[in-house]
Protein backbone atom coordinates (compact mmCIF):
# COMPACT_ATOMS: atom_id res chain seq x y z
CA UNK A 1 0.00 0.00 0.00
CA UNK A 2 1.63 3.08 -1.28
CA UNK A 3 0.93 6.81 0.45
CA UNK A 4 -1.21 7.88 -1.66
CA UNK A 5 -3.33 4.80 -1.30
CA UNK A 6 -3.03 4.54 2.76
CA UNK A 7 -4.34 8.51 2.24
CA UNK A 8 -7.46 7.60 0.01
CA UNK A 9 -8.63 4.93 2.27
CA UNK A 10 -8.78 7.09 5.23
CA UNK A 11 -10.39 10.18 3.23
CA UNK A 12 -13.33 8.00 2.28
CA UNK A 13 -13.30 6.10 5.92
CA UNK A 14 -16.83 4.94 6.03
CA UNK A 15 -16.21 3.75 10.07
CA UNK A 16 -13.49 3.83 12.79
CA UNK A 17 -12.54 0.60 13.77
CA UNK A 18 -10.20 -1.40 16.26
CA UNK A 19 -7.07 -2.92 15.12
CA UNK A 20 -8.80 -6.33 14.49
CA UNK A 21 -12.07 -7.04 13.28
CA UNK A 22 -15.05 -9.36 12.49
CA UNK A 23 -14.83 -13.36 13.47
CA UNK A 24 -11.07 -13.99 11.97
CA UNK A 25 -10.20 -10.49 13.44
CA UNK A 26 -8.44 -9.14 10.19
CA UNK A 27 -6.69 -5.49 10.68
CA UNK A 28 -9.25 -3.70 9.14
CA UNK A 29 -7.92 -1.52 5.92
CA UNK A 30 -8.39 1.85 7.51
CA UNK A 31 -6.05 0.71 10.51
CA UNK A 32 -3.20 -0.54 8.06
CA UNK A 33 -3.70 2.69 6.08
CA UNK A 34 -3.34 4.46 9.13
CA UNK A 35 -0.19 2.89 10.09
CA UNK A 36 1.22 3.09 7.10
CA UNK A 37 0.61 6.94 7.00
CA UNK A 38 2.30 6.97 10.58
CA UNK A 39 5.34 5.55 9.01
CA UNK A 40 5.76 8.05 6.51
CA UNK A 41 8.00 10.69 6.82
CA UNK A 42 5.59 13.26 5.77
CA UNK A 43 3.11 11.87 8.59
CA UNK A 44 2.23 15.59 10.36
CA UNK A 45 1.55 17.05 7.16
CA UNK A 46 -0.33 14.01 6.11
CA UNK A 47 -2.88 13.66 8.72
CA UNK A 48 -3.09 17.19 9.39
CA UNK A 49 -4.72 17.23 5.14
CA UNK A 50 -6.77 14.50 6.66
CA UNK A 51 -8.06 16.29 9.36
CA UNK A 52 -9.16 19.22 6.90
CA UNK A 53 -10.66 16.76 4.21
CA UNK A 54 -11.80 13.11 5.34
CA UNK A 55 -14.67 11.90 6.38
CA UNK A 56 -15.34 11.94 10.09
CA UNK A 57 -14.46 8.69 10.52
CA UNK A 58 -11.23 9.91 8.78
CA UNK A 59 -10.63 12.49 10.74
CA UNK A 60 -10.70 10.26 14.16
CA UNK A 61 -7.84 8.17 12.40
CA UNK A 62 -6.15 11.96 11.73
CA UNK A 63 -6.82 12.89 15.11
CA UNK A 64 -4.56 9.56 16.20
CA UNK A 65 -2.09 10.13 13.60
CA UNK A 66 -1.51 13.61 15.05
CA UNK A 67 -1.03 12.45 18.89
CA UNK A 68 1.94 11.00 17.54
CA UNK A 69 3.48 13.24 14.31
CA UNK A 70 2.03 16.32 16.00
CA UNK A 71 1.26 16.87 19.75
CA UNK A 72 1.17 20.56 19.75
CA UNK A 73 -1.60 20.38 16.79
CA UNK A 74 -3.40 17.59 18.34
CA UNK A 75 -3.90 19.27 21.50
CA UNK A 76 -5.00 22.24 19.64
CA UNK A 77 -7.36 20.17 16.95
CA UNK A 78 -8.70 18.02 19.77
CA UNK A 79 -10.65 20.56 21.55
CA UNK A 80 -13.59 21.07 18.68
CA UNK A 81 -14.15 17.33 18.85
CA UNK A 82 -14.19 16.68 22.71
CA UNK A 83 -18.07 17.86 22.02
CA UNK A 84 -18.93 17.10 19.01
CA UNK A 85 -22.59 15.28 19.13
CA UNK A 86 -22.13 14.02 15.65
CA UNK A 87 -22.86 10.30 15.39
CA UNK A 88 -19.95 7.84 13.67
CA UNK A 89 -20.17 4.08 12.52
CA UNK A 90 -17.89 1.73 14.53
CA UNK A 91 -16.46 -1.71 14.47
CA UNK A 92 -14.84 -3.24 17.80
CA UNK A 93 -14.36 -6.48 17.15
CA UNK A 94 -17.33 -8.38 15.80
CA UNK A 95 -19.81 -4.95 17.08
CA UNK A 96 -20.56 -3.14 14.13
CA UNK A 97 -22.57 0.29 15.68
CA UNK A 98 -22.30 4.04 16.15
CA UNK A 99 -20.98 6.35 19.21
CA UNK A 100 -20.50 10.27 19.28
CA UNK A 101 -17.02 11.13 18.51
CA UNK A 102 -17.42 13.01 21.90
CA UNK A 103 -17.27 9.81 23.05
CA UNK A 104 -14.87 8.44 21.17
CA UNK A 105 -12.35 11.40 21.88
CA UNK A 106 -12.65 11.54 25.42
CA UNK A 107 -14.29 9.04 27.98
CA UNK A 108 -15.75 11.29 30.26
CA UNK A 109 -17.36 8.51 32.68
CA UNK A 110 -14.21 6.67 34.41
CA UNK A 111 -14.90 4.83 37.97
CA UNK A 112 -13.22 2.63 39.68
CA UNK A 113 -15.04 -0.18 37.05
CA UNK A 114 -13.90 0.54 34.23
CA UNK A 115 -11.27 3.13 34.30
CA UNK A 116 -10.20 5.70 31.17
CA UNK A 117 -6.54 4.46 29.86
CA UNK A 118 -4.69 7.51 29.90
CA UNK A 119 -0.72 7.08 28.49
CA UNK A 120 1.43 8.88 30.68
CA UNK A 121 4.06 9.87 28.11
CA UNK A 122 3.41 9.51 24.13
CA UNK A 123 5.96 7.18 23.94
CA UNK A 124 4.29 4.50 26.33
CA UNK A 125 2.96 1.78 24.86
CA UNK A 126 -0.37 0.47 25.27
CA UNK A 127 0.41 -2.99 26.76
CA UNK A 128 2.64 -0.75 30.00
CA UNK A 129 -0.41 1.49 29.89
CA UNK A 130 -2.66 -1.50 30.32
CA UNK A 131 -0.27 -3.16 33.29
CA UNK A 132 -0.63 -0.35 35.26
CA UNK A 133 -4.45 -1.49 35.14
CA UNK A 134 -3.67 -5.14 36.39
CA UNK A 135 -5.61 -6.59 33.82
CA UNK A 136 -9.08 -4.99 34.19
CA UNK A 137 -10.91 -3.45 31.56
CA UNK A 138 -10.34 0.27 30.84
CA UNK A 139 -11.96 2.82 28.20
CA UNK A 140 -10.24 3.92 25.54
CA UNK A 141 -10.50 7.25 24.05
CA UNK A 142 -8.22 9.54 21.57
CA UNK A 143 -7.50 12.35 23.85
CA UNK A 144 -5.74 9.96 26.52
CA UNK A 145 -4.03 8.03 23.73
CA UNK A 146 -5.49 4.64 24.47
CA UNK A 147 -6.28 4.50 20.58
CA UNK A 148 -3.56 5.87 18.79
CA UNK A 149 -1.47 3.46 20.87
CA UNK A 150 -3.62 0.62 21.08
CA UNK A 151 -2.99 0.66 16.72
CA UNK A 152 0.67 1.06 17.14
CA UNK A 153 0.25 -2.03 18.97
CA UNK A 154 -0.54 -3.83 15.63
CA UNK A 155 2.80 -1.67 13.34
CA UNK A 156 5.05 -5.06 13.79
CA UNK A 157 1.82 -7.35 11.80
CA UNK A 158 2.41 -4.83 8.72
CA UNK A 159 3.65 -6.93 6.23
CA UNK A 160 4.23 -6.09 2.43
CA UNK A 161 1.73 -9.54 1.88
CA UNK A 162 -0.84 -7.54 4.79
CA UNK A 163 -0.67 -4.26 2.74
CA UNK A 164 -3.14 -5.58 0.67
CA UNK A 165 -6.51 -4.19 0.88
CA UNK A 166 -8.82 -6.73 2.16
CA UNK A 167 -12.47 -6.68 0.46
Amino acid sequence: MDIKEAYNILLQADRFSGPMVGVSGQMPDTVKAFLNLLQSPRAEETFSNLLEQATLAGQLYALCGLYYADPHKFKEQIEEYRHRDDMVTTQFECKVGGKRVSELVEYKHPSAVHPALRLVQSDQTFKASRERHEGRYVAMDILGGGYPAHFREFESRLTTSSLEPTH
